[in-house]
């Protein structure tokens, strides 16, 4: 899904971000004039997905935690499963985030395997208590954390279930133990063609998400 690094990190000096609306208006080629309308005309869906890349694009910087909870482990409720790897959480607390799985990736909504990943990531959910440990926020405010259920690291099982790639991308942010146990997973879900893997090539999410940015369909 949606990952948390996709957004670009403005630089100092540069011109500040455009906003969503303007991002949408370029893209479909409203700026361009009547002419360039007739010539594009995107789905209803596509323009969804756009404007969600769009207001991600234009978002801030990701900023790391400072909560004071950076890496502990906090017991919680499931809220509601949003995608296959981002669900909001409440804590014993009772103060609620939105958590953005590390370390894998799920396909799109729009997508094939995208609501089967939904499905997967809510039943896995389901096996409590639910555990997170956070380590940074990305430019959305979600938390990046790794998720525990009463079965152990819920990332590793949706690899385990084909309904997730391993997010290559951000591994630099795992352990030693957690890289070779995630591309493992991987690839064993691979072998068995189970979930995504069934399909003769699965188009990954990132790819999914380049496509969306030109208004392309992603099957």
């Amino acid at each position: 899904m949606l990952s948390f690094g996709d957004a670009a990190t403005p630089d100092a000096g540069r011109p500040a971000a455009r906003s969503a609306a303007q991002c949408a208006d370029e893209a479909t080629g409203r700026a361009a004039g009547p002419a360039a309308r007739r010539r594009s005309r995107p789905t209803a869906a596509l323009l969804a997905a756009l404007a969600l890349l769009c207001a991600t694009a234009a978002a801030p910087a990701a900023l790391a935690a400072s909560d004071g909870t950076e890496g502990k482990r906090i017991s919680g409720r499931v809220m509601k499963v949003l995608d296959g790897d981002t669900f909001s959480f409440s804590t014993a607390a009772r103060e609620r985030f939105v958590v953005r799985f590390s370390a894998i990736d799920t396909p799109e909504q729009l997508q094939r395997g995208g609501s089967e990943a939904t499905r997967t990531l809510r039943e896995l959910l389901r096996a409590k208590p639910v555990s997170v440990a956070c380590y940074k926020r990305d430019e959305r405010e979600r938390r990046i954390c790794r998720v525990f259920n009463a079965r152990g690291d819920v990332g590793l099982q949706m690899l385990e279930a084909g309904a997730a790639w391993h997010f290559r991308r951000f591994e630099s942010e795992q352990t030693a133990a957690e890289r070779t146990a995630y591309r493992a997973a991987e690839d064993r879900a691979r072998r068995a063609r189970r979930g995504l893997w069934a399909q003769p090539n699965p188009m990954p999410p990132w790819d999914c998400r380049d496509r969306l940015r030109n208004m392309e369909r992603c099957d």
